[in-house]
């Protein structure tokens, strides 16, 4: 099943996108802003690499019970807080066909936020076993080019390029009541694997962040020619830092 999370099961794929290949990204890029900083992917946030990050991102996302699940309330801000702890904060993923998504997220002072862009998460157990090679084929689905990639946080476009992440294995847990865009899926802990774009913010300054959003997929097997982008998925996300 595909996610944009592209959720594949056994593909599991989260993705916000953009249109047809079209440029999206504006031509002046710059990476700084007093009100927030940004972790690359070369670094090792509170003591973890930042691909352990992306993994701890979608375990949060994979054992949230549907009826506490963000995404099936995109309005509803009191959801951002669910099964959150540590110093990272994390945001969810924009479900396809949801159209543009304005999401309200009130973050405690000096929690980090971690966002996915677009990302492939596979495992061994929703729709089968998978051997670690079939795990890794599935999981490196993404072809999106950067062109067809736009974040800004406070107006600050941000530089994406050398930002693809690629994790190690780890374990996901399916709980008892499972978001239910997958169909049904047994409960239980599985190996998996991700790969994709994340933005890491940190440092935030109190007060008001806006974070927006929009992106252009290409998946393996939608090279073409001609090339099959997926739709364009627009978000914003407003965050309270206090």
């Amino acid at each position: 099943m595909k996610l944009f999370i592209h959720l594949l099961f056994p593909v599991l794929a989260i993705v916000i996108l953009g249109w047809n290949g079209k440029n999206i990204m504006a031509e002046d890029t710059v990476i700084t802003n007093p009100n927030f900083d940004i972790f690359t992917i070369d670094s090792s946030p509170y003591g973890d690499p930042y691909s352990e990050w992306v993994a701890k991102w979608l375990a949060w996302w994979t054992a949230i019970p549907n009826e506490k699940h963000p995404v099936k309330d995109y309005s509803d801000s009191k959801r951002c807080s669910i099964m959150q702890d540590g110093p990272v904060w994390f945001l969810p993923d924009i479900i396809p066909g949801e159209g543009k998504i304005n999401y309200n997220c009130n973050i405690p002072l000096g929690k980090a936020v971690l966002l996915p862009i677009t990302t492939t998460f596979c495992d061994s157990g929703t729709e089968g076993p998978m051997t670690d090679t079939e795990i890794i084929e599935c999981a490196d689905n993404i072809l999106t080019p950067l062109n067809n990639m736009k974040v800004t946080v406070d107006g600050t476009n941000l530089d994406l390029d050398g930002s693809l992440v690629k994790t190690d294995f780890f374990n996901i847990t399916i709980p008892e009541n499972p978001i239910d865009i997958w169909g049904a899926i047994n409960p239980g802990i599985y190996k998996a694997l991700a790969t994709g774009y994340f933005v890491f913010l940190h440092d935030l300054s109190p007060g008001q962040h806006i974070i927006e959003m929009r992106v252009v997929d290409l998946l393996k097997g939608n090279e073409g020619p001609p090339p099959k982008f997926d739709p364009m998925r627009e978000a914003n996300f407003k965050i309270y830092v206090k």
